[in-house]
């Protein structure tokens, strides 16, 4: 939704942040950005989503992920 919420530079030490105050209702858009200095790249994420009727789901990065071309 537009608020930048972490950022890491070590591929071994994966970010880990909270994105629940910053939902709201309806539609939001959940992106990240990646930069690689040179070599094989890539990029893996998850969403762990816990409702208020304890109902918990996990989206996760795979072959339907979007990626843009540069």
């Amino acid at each position: 939704n537009g608020t930048k919420v972490g950022s890491g530079s070590e591929w071994a030490s994966p970010g880990r942040f909270d994105v629940a105050k910053l939902l709201k209702k309806g539609d939001n858009v959940i992106a990240i950005e990646g930069r690689n200095g040179g070599g094989v790249a890539g990029a893996i994420a998850r969403l762990w989503v816990k409702m208020p009727d304890k109902k918990e789901t996990i989206y996760g990065t795979g072959a339907g992920t979007r990626s843009p071309r540069r």
